[in-house]
């Protein structure tokens, strides 16, 4: 299973490079890539993001800022500070702001592949733990694989695949395809795809969201792609929705 990643740091250099950093081979996928804490604030507001990679010291809101920021409002994403190595103070108060861990500067790969690999993990716990805590164990055989799959791919609707959803249910690939067709009447390949262009229209009703963020959003790393299978479903494109969208309103 794929989890998002929020990079926050006010160094271009630095944002940039983790931004287009090989996340997919630990598990995650880079969402954004901002400069300070009160920008990071105002997304995580609105969207939901399972980690964080955050500088500590930046202009305005800085990262212990954020951190608190977050908890008063309840977000739960987990943050990875980066900070200095003479910086002990701010390591303190990272641990005291309950961070998930730290990397130092100049992080080395391997520092950032081990944090993450276990980050990855941590994860993948809590959301079967929730998942658990939600399920009907009253349901049995068939329907219990559909109910599960159907939350799963409800909270992981950017990176819901027959092969992860299979994986997670611990049965075979073609075995899912059989029983998912047979109890909704729908192949899965389409049932993902029309959840996630239904989550696209809505998050398109809001003219903050860039059209290729709402691609990345519900699961279409090229936009191209996205724009054709929404014109497909409905018959318009992304952009040609939100200004019929906008002209009603």
């Amino acid at each position: 299973m794929t989890n998002t990643l929020l990079i926050v740091d006010d160094e271009e250099e630095i944002r940039n490079g983790l931004f287009n950093y090989s996340w997919e081979n630990l598990g995650f996928s880079a969402v954004a890539a901002l400069s300070d804490g009160k920008e990071a604030l105002t997304y995580l507001s609105t969207h939901s993001v399972d980690a964080a990679i955050c500088d500590i010291r930046m202009p305005g809101m800085n990262g212990l800022e954020l951190a608190r920021k977050m908890k008063e409002l309840k977000i739960s994403t987990h943050i990875v500070f980066l900070t200095g190595y003479k910086d002990m103070e701010y390591i303190r108060s990272a641990i005291h702001a309950e961070c998930f861990d730290y990397l130092l500067k100049p992080t080395h790969f391997k520092q950032l592949e081990e944090v993450f690999v276990a980050l990855k993990t941590r994860l993948e716990q809590e959301w079967k733990d929730k998942f658990l805590d939600n399920c009907d164990f009253q349901d049995a055989g068939d329907d219990f694989f559909i109910q599960a799959a159907l939350k799963y791919i409800s909270s992981h609707l950017s990176t819901a695949s027959l092969e992860v959803v299979s994986e997670f249910l611990n049965i075979s690939p073609n075995y899912f395809s059989r029983i998912f067709k047979a109890r909704t009447g729908i192949l899965f390949s389409v049932f993902c795809q029309q959840q996630r262009l239904g989550r696209a229209r809505e998050l398109l009703k809001d003219p903050n969201n860039q059209i290729q963020d709402v691609a990345l959003q519900v699961g279409y790393s090229i936009s191209t792609n996205f724009s054709r299978a929404f014109k497909l479903e409905y018959g318009m494109s992304p952009g040609e929705f939100r200004s019929h969208i906008n002209h009603r309103n």
